[in-house]
C-alpha cells in the first residue's frame, strides 16, 4: 500500500515537471520563432537610467526592447558614443499592405527617429521613444553601421532646455536682478520716508486748520459783538445824528442865499455895482494924482516951501 502511494507522488510531479517543461518549451519555441527588426542607435549624450530590457515605445505603444548598450570611442580623440542596439517585434509594429521585413528602412527615409526619454522620475529609469518627423520635414539618407540599420536622434524636450538654459548669460541675469532688487529695495525706503513726510504734512496740516478754525471763530465773535456795539451806538445816537444833520442842512440854506444875493449886488445893473464902480474910479484918479504930485516933488522939492509955480 506505501509502495503504491509512493509510485503515485513520482508519477505527479513527473507529470508536473513535464507540464511546466512543456509549457516552457511552447513558449521559448514562441519567442524563438518570432520575426524581429533589430536597428542601431548612437546617442553623444549621456543615456543615464537606460538599461538593457528597457522598453522602446513608437508614440506610447510599446514595440521593442533594449538588447545591447555600448560605449565607443572614436579614434584618437577619443570622442565618446554610446551604441544602442534595439529589437522591433514584428507582433506590436505592423505596416498595412506591406512584407514584415522593409517596414523599418522605408520609416527611417520617412523621417524615423529617437529619442532618450524618462521612464519613471522616481525610480530615474529612461527609455526610448520613437518617431516619425512631421511631413516638409527635411531627412537623413538611410544608412547602416555595424550591419543594422542606424535610427537618427533628436534631443528631447528636457535637453532642449538644458541647452537653452546653459546658453542663458545667468550671471549676467543674476547681477541684474541684484541690482533691481537693491533698487527696489531703495525705492521702498524713499517712499516710506515720503510716506512719514507726507503724515507730517498733514499732521501740520490738521493742526493748523484746527488752529484757523479756532481763529476764525474768535473772529467771528468779536465781529459779531462790533456790529452789536455799533447798531447800539447808532441806536443811541441816531437822534443827536438827526440833529446835526438838520443844523447842516440849515446852514447850507443860509450859505445858498447868501451867495444869491452876493450874486445879485455884483450884478452889471444893480446899485450897488454902480456905487461900486464910481468909487473905484475916484480911488484910480486920486491916485493919478498923487503919482503927479510925486513926480513933481521928485524935481523940485522946493515946491512944498514955495508953492508950485504957475
Amino acid at each position: 500500500m506505501q509502495r503504491q502511494r509512493s509510485v503515485l507522488i513520482g508519477l505527479f510531479i513527473a507529470g508536473t515537471f513535464l507540464l511546466l517543461g512543456a509549457g516552457m518549451l511552447l513558449m521559448g519555441a514562441g519567442a524563438l520563432f518570432e520575426h524581429k527588426q533589430r536597428a542601431l542607435i548612437y546617442f553623444e549624450r549621456s543615456v543615464s537610467g537606460l538599461q538593457v530590457g528597457a522598453p522602446v515605445s513608437f508614440r506610447g505603444v510599446t514595440v521593442g526592447q533594449v538588447e545591447r548598450i555600448a560605449l565607443q570611442l572614436q579614434g584618437a580623440s577619443l570622442t565618446a558614443r554610446i551604441a544602442v542596439v534595439i529589437a522591433l517585434s514584428d507582433q506590436h509594429l505592423q505596416v498595412a499592405g506591406a512584407t514584415a521585413s522593409p517596414y523599418l528602412r522605408g520609416l527611417i527615409a520617412q523621417g524615423l527617429s529617437a529619442t532618450l526619454q524618462s521612464q519613471s522620475l522616481v525610480t530615474g529609469q529612461s527609455m526610448i521613444e520613437l518617431d516619425v518627423a512631421s511631413p516638409g520635414v527635411t531627412t537623413a539618407p538611410v544608412r547602416e553601421a555595424e550591419g543594422l540599420l542606424l535610427i537618427p536622434t533628436v534631443p528631447s524636450d528636457m535637453e532642449v532646455l538644458k541647452d537653452q538654459l546653459s546658453s542663458l548669460p545667468l550671471a549676467q541675469t543674476l547681477q541684474a536682478a541684484q541690482q533691481a532688487l537693491q533698487a527696489m529695495t531703495q525705492l521702498s525706503g524713499e517712499i516710506s520716508q515720503t510716506a512719514g513726510h507726507t503724515n507730517e504734512l498733514i499732521q501740520s496740516a490738521h493742526t493748523l486748520l484746527t488752529s484757523a478754525d479756532q481763529q476764525l471763530g474768535i473772529t467771528a465773535v468779536q465781529l459779531r459783538q462790533l456790529m452789536a456795539g455799533v447798531q447800539q451806538q447808532l441806536t443811541g445816537r441816531g437822534q443827536e445824528l438827526s440833529t446835526t444833520l438838520q443844523h447842516i442842512d440849515q446852514a447850507a440854506t443860509a450859505l445858498d442865499t447868501l451867495t444869491g444875493n452876493l450874486n445879485a449886488a455884483m450884478a452889471t445893473r444893480s446899485s450897488t455895482r454902480h456905487d461900486l464902480d464910481s468909487g473905484l474910479r475916484d480911488l484910480a484918479a486920486a491916485a493919478a494924482s498923487l503919482r503927479s504930485f510925486a513926480s513933481q516933488l521928485e524935481r523940485n522939492p522946493n515946491t512944498l516951501l514955495m508953492g508950485a509955480k504957475r
